[in-house]
């Protein structure tokens, strides 16, 4: 977004030509060098994130072998189902609690 606004004042068009001298456009240039070499830098982190990422899973997946056995699945599975109901029992208790009980006391 921002290199294409500088690319805008530097492509010395008649409606940005008057706002752009040679300090200004030698300036612009570099920041938009600068722009560039930020992007590409944030482009090989992510790239490296996503090596280190992989890297760790599979790690994990040789230490751990039995995390994806279908027991280990069924017991994740129902231990969210848990969590579910025990938000939602929380909620409504949170409703009733705002919506009568407090109410009742005043």
């Amino acid at each position: 977004e921002i290199t294409s606004v500088i690319q805008s004042l530097l492509s010395r068009s008649p409606q940005t030509s008057f706002m752009v001298n040679e300090d200004t456009a030698r300036n612009l240039q570099l920041a938009l060098l600068e722009c560039h070499t930020i992007l590409e830098e944030q482009k090989r982190v992510q790239a490296a994130t996503t090596i280190q990422r992989m890297a760790r899973g599979f790690l994990q997946r040789q230490l751990f072998p039995n995390l994806r056995s279908p027991t280990t699945r069924k017991r994740a599975e129902i231990y969210r189902e848990v969590l579910r109901s025990e938000r939602a029992f929380i909620k409504n208790l949170e409703r009733i609690v705002l919506g009568y009980h407090l109410p009742l006391q005043d």
